[in-house]
């Protein structure tokens, strides 16, 4: 049998090693700690400059829309000149011829600013109807055209580049023996 002192005696070995062993445990904890603190406060840090860096982006982006609208209205003031120099000049002759000359001087600035731009008229009349380019509003029974021609134009439609701005409203020959006439 064991006495009561040699029973003590483990018991206080292993408390003195539980103790000695959580010495190294808490610094660690605290080490830990302090890595955390630091690597909070670094996300905030980052957090913040992604802010300042998307606030400086829709800034910069505004500045580029704002730029291209003055630029693009810019050239939109010879048109508007241009219609008021008819204007006055039909006016004045009471003639409307001069009204006439007036409106395509004012349609030829237009076209020369829509090319610079990249905008194209969509050739319609004679061509084939190709429904991803035109929309037809009327058929047309012709049988001195090819089924599905276009005849006439209403609206022209736009493009630019390989995107369409708007489609041409067109009528469509249709031969009469076809079905839906």
């Amino acid at each position: 049998m064991m006495d009561g002192d040699s029973m003590v005696a483990p018991a206080e070995a292993i408390l003195d090693e539980a103790t000695e062993a959580s010495g190294p445990r808490e610094e660690t904890l605290v080490e830990k700690d302090e890595e955390i603190v630091r690597l909070q406060e670094q996300v905030k840090r980052v957090a913040a400059e992604f802010e300042n860096f998307r606030r400086r982006q829709e800034s910069e982006q505004q500045r580029r829309l704002d730029l291209m609208k003055s630029d693009f209205f810019r050239e939109l003031l010879p048109i508007l000149d241009n219609l008021e120099r008819a204007v006055l000049a039909g006016r004045e002759s009471g003639s409307s011829q001069a009204l006439v000359q007036g409106v395509e001087l004012v349609l030829r600035d237009t076209q020369r600013i829509l090319q610079a731009q990249g905008i194209e008229p969509i050739e319609a009349i004679g061509q084939p109807f190709d429904p991803g380019l035109h929309e037809a509003v009327l058929v047309e029974a012709r049988e001195d055209l090819p089924d599905e021609t276009v005849v006439e134009e209403f609206l022209r439609g736009y493009r630019i580049g390989e995107r369409l701005l708007r489609p041409s409203t067109v009528k469509v020959a249709r031969q009469p023996g076809e079905a839906g006439m």
